[in-house]
């Protein structure tokens, strides 16, 4: 007579056990990547439409000597802290304090490396693990644009400066951030033939690399993307890539170019009205998470960029004169109206049902 309840708790106590085993099976089924945001906006992380993406990976970038600054170093302070109370993890990722092309200022190698530790000591006490020595190094936005080899002196310095405060298990270094644009691959060439240069052991510790693939998915192909990973593993055995900054445009250009958005144009079916860029982000985002899925084996981490639009706004054309859309690839479309972008429902499913967080 007791053996009844014994087995018919053997048996609830069997399918009790196979729960986690079903979950952690659909887990593996999902693409291994992990996909999170970029934006420097503090308030994303109180927006409800942005919590139910239940992303745990943000990036922020911030200028080089950004300890020079205090009104900037208290703003990413304020981001930083409520990253990691809400349990995100943060990559914070270095910059230029000039945005005008051709225009910024080359820190020196001392230079580079008093702040650089200066960054890692401060953001390290607040619980940052994930640093990015130089963001898209090859743009000519940036100093380094022109020369890979103080992209790899300055690797060698933020190395150092991380791994000084944590293990190299725990804490994570991009150490090329590049735009898949013409001639990456011969700045990526060049970038690890100075590290060789160094010594072998810099190549191999120079593992994760960052790509911006805007080219690839605003034109719908993969070949940027595909030749950074081909030459990255000329030089690098086992290299692990994060695009940290992708995303659909809504709107970049001025009104000759591919992404305009005519804020004016009240015409729906216009190419440039905002309904019309809108649907376009639709389908970048389509093919952006189609291409992490085909690269899944070098993919680690995507993170979108970026979260607030700015609604198509118009701003100075500093290149060419007259007026061109502000970068505009949000997924909300403007801190003024916070109404979601279709694109954001790209977003939502994949983050339901395909990728990891």
């Amino acid at each position: 007579m007791p053996r009844a309840p014994i087995l018919a708790l053997a048996g609830v106590l069997a399918a009790l056990a196979a729960l986690p085993a079903t979950a952690a099976a659909q887990d593996d089924d999902r693409v291994n990547v992990r996909v999170g945001m970029g934006d420097q906006n503090i308030e994303m992380f109180d927006n409800p439409d942005f919590q139910a993406l239940e992303m745990r990976q943000v990036r922020y970038f911030m200028k080089w000597d950004i300890m020079e600054d205090e009104t900037q170093r208290l703003a990413a302070r304020a981001y930083i802290k409520k990253a990691i109370a809400e349990d995100y993890r943060p990559l914070i990722h270095l910059s230029t304090n000039n945005f005008e092309s051709k225009k910024a200022e080359r820190p020196s190698i001392a230079e580079y490396n008093r702040n650089v530790n200066r960054v890692v000591r401060y953001f390290r006490k607040l619980g940052v693990r994930d640093f990015g020595t130089w963001n898209e190094a090859n743009h000519s936005t940036q100093p380094t644009f022109d020369s890979p080899n103080h992209a790899a002196l300055y690797f060698k310095d933020m190395w150092e400066a991380v791994r000084s405060t944590c293990t190299m298990r725990s804490c994570r270094v991009v150490a090329l951030d590049v735009l898949d644009q013409g001639g990456v691959e011969r700045y990526i060439a060049r970038f690890y033939n100075r590290l060789d240069r160094l010594g072998g052991q810099w190549t191999n510790r120079a593992r994760f690399v960052g790509v911006h693939n805007y080219s690839d998915v605003n034109r719908f192909r993969n070949r940027g993307l595909g030749g950074i990973i081909d030459e990255v593993e000329r030089h690098q055995r086992d290299p692990v890539f994060w695009l940290t900054e992708t995303g659909g445009q809504v709107g970049s250009t001025g009104p000759d170019g591919d992404f305009f958005c005519d804020p004016n144009e009240t015409d729906r079916s216009d190419p440039n009205s905002k309904t019309q860029r809108e649907r376009f982000q639709v389908k970048a985002l389509n093919w952006l998470f189609k291409q992490a899925e085909t690269y899944e084996r070098f993919i680690d981490r995507v993170y979108l960029y970026n979260w607030q639009g700015e609604d198509c706004r118009l701003g100075e054309d500093t290149r060419n004169g007259g007026q061109r859309t502000v970068f505009d690839a949000g997924l909300i479309r403007s801190s003024q109206d916070p109404t979601t972008r279709p694109g954001y429902d790209v977003v939502k499913e994949a983050m339901d049902e395909e990728f990891k967080r």
